[in-house]
């Protein structure tokens, strides 16, 4: 790889058409496809989470796989979505892209499978739903 040609890239603007306006006119930028591991799936005993100290880093140890999110849609830069830390279904809101497809968002369960479904039918405390903590997925 020419690395004159890498680090240009690195370093050339963003083109306009990457940002989004933001409501008092400050702009943001576009994010393409971001999408998060359900930490669940990297804790360790040491951590604190209900389900202590079961840990899933094996499709084995995942009591319900085609019920437990795995991999969804992102709305942070961040790589993980850290649902351990969830209480209300307004906490979930800020971490998971949950609008980006009609009030929806694609959801991967650790089986493999992929659903388009609204945030409330993986997470709502309320109605003692969490497909996110493999220890609850029902």
């Amino acid at each position: 790889m020419n690395l004159g040609v890498a680090a240009s890239r690195q370093t050339a603007a963003i083109p306009r058409s990457s940002f989004q306006s933001r409501p008092g006119g400050t702009e943001t930028p576009l994010r393409s496809g971001s999408h998060g591991i359900n930490v669940y799936f990297e804790l360790g005993p040491g951590d604190d989470y209900v389900g202590k100290p079961d840990t899933w880093h094996l499709l084995a140890q995942v009591p319900k796989p085609a019920n437990t999110v795995f991999y969804t849609e992102n709305a942070t830069s961040a790589d993980h979505v850290m649902a351990q830390s969830w209480m209300s279904l307004a906490d979930a809101e800020v971490q998971v892209a949950y609008q980006r497809h009609r009030q929806k968002s694609n959801c991967t369960f650790a089986d493999g499978h992929v659903e388009t479904c609204k945030l409330a039918r993986a997470y709502d405390p309320a109605q003692g739903v969490d497909l996110w903590n493999p220890s609850l997925a029902w």
